[in-house]
Protein backbone atom coordinates (compact mmCIF):
# COMPACT_ATOMS: atom_id res chain seq x y z
CA UNK A 1 0.00 0.00 0.00
CA UNK A 2 2.88 2.77 0.81
CA UNK A 3 4.15 1.95 -2.98
CA UNK A 4 0.59 3.07 -4.03
CA UNK A 5 -0.84 -0.14 -4.46
CA UNK A 6 -4.63 -0.92 -3.88
CA UNK A 7 -4.38 -4.32 -2.11
CA UNK A 8 -7.46 -6.73 -1.42
CA UNK A 9 -7.40 -8.28 1.82
CA UNK A 10 -5.87 -12.03 2.02
CA UNK A 11 -6.10 -14.43 3.68
CA UNK A 12 -4.17 -16.77 1.33
CA UNK A 13 -0.04 -17.20 0.18
CA UNK A 14 -0.99 -14.61 -1.64
CA UNK A 15 -1.82 -10.48 -3.02
CA UNK A 16 -4.02 -8.90 -5.42
CA UNK A 17 -2.75 -5.70 -5.96
CA UNK A 18 -3.90 -3.30 -8.41
CA UNK A 19 -1.45 0.03 -8.61
CA UNK A 20 -3.13 3.71 -8.87
CA UNK A 21 -1.49 4.84 -11.81
CA UNK A 22 1.12 2.36 -13.76
CA UNK A 23 -0.35 -0.54 -16.03
CA UNK A 24 -0.47 -4.02 -14.92
CA UNK A 25 1.33 -4.46 -18.25
CA UNK A 26 3.79 -2.27 -17.69
CA UNK A 27 5.10 -3.83 -13.98
CA UNK A 28 4.95 -7.13 -15.23
CA UNK A 29 7.24 -6.76 -18.44
CA UNK A 30 9.60 -4.97 -16.03
CA UNK A 31 9.62 -7.94 -13.65
CA UNK A 32 9.83 -10.47 -16.23
CA UNK A 33 13.13 -8.83 -17.21
CA UNK A 34 14.18 -9.56 -13.64
CA UNK A 35 13.35 -13.20 -13.77
CA UNK A 36 10.47 -12.17 -11.15
CA UNK A 37 7.21 -13.93 -12.31
CA UNK A 38 3.64 -12.58 -11.01
CA UNK A 39 0.70 -13.29 -12.61
CA UNK A 40 -1.41 -10.90 -14.79
CA UNK A 41 -5.16 -10.50 -15.39
CA UNK A 42 -6.19 -8.81 -18.67
CA UNK A 43 -9.45 -9.83 -19.34
CA UNK A 44 -11.75 -7.17 -19.10
CA UNK A 45 -13.97 -8.04 -16.18
CA UNK A 46 -13.61 -7.33 -12.39
CA UNK A 47 -9.90 -8.18 -12.01
CA UNK A 48 -8.51 -6.60 -14.89
CA UNK A 49 -5.30 -4.82 -14.26
CA UNK A 50 -4.69 -6.96 -10.97
CA UNK A 51 -1.92 -8.76 -10.31
CA UNK A 52 -1.71 -11.56 -8.05
CA UNK A 53 1.87 -11.87 -5.88
CA UNK A 54 2.82 -14.96 -4.52
CA UNK A 55 4.40 -14.66 -1.24
CA UNK A 56 7.84 -16.37 -0.99
CA UNK A 57 10.94 -15.94 1.22
CA UNK A 58 11.62 -12.47 2.58
CA UNK A 59 14.72 -12.03 0.69
CA UNK A 60 11.86 -12.93 -2.09
CA UNK A 61 9.75 -10.16 -1.13
CA UNK A 62 12.89 -7.53 -0.41
CA UNK A 63 13.71 -8.30 -4.22
CA UNK A 64 10.36 -7.56 -5.64
CA UNK A 65 9.87 -4.65 -3.25
CA UNK A 66 13.17 -2.76 -4.81
CA UNK A 67 11.77 -3.92 -8.17
CA UNK A 68 8.62 -2.32 -7.84
CA UNK A 69 10.19 0.44 -6.29
CA UNK A 70 12.77 1.04 -9.39
CA UNK A 71 10.00 0.95 -11.99
CA UNK A 72 7.44 3.06 -10.45
CA UNK A 73 10.15 5.69 -10.22
CA UNK A 74 10.65 5.77 -14.35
Amino acid sequence: AKLDFYVLPSSANFLFVRHSSVEAEKIVKKLRQQNILVRHFPNPDRIRGFLRISIGTEDDMKILVDQMRTILAE
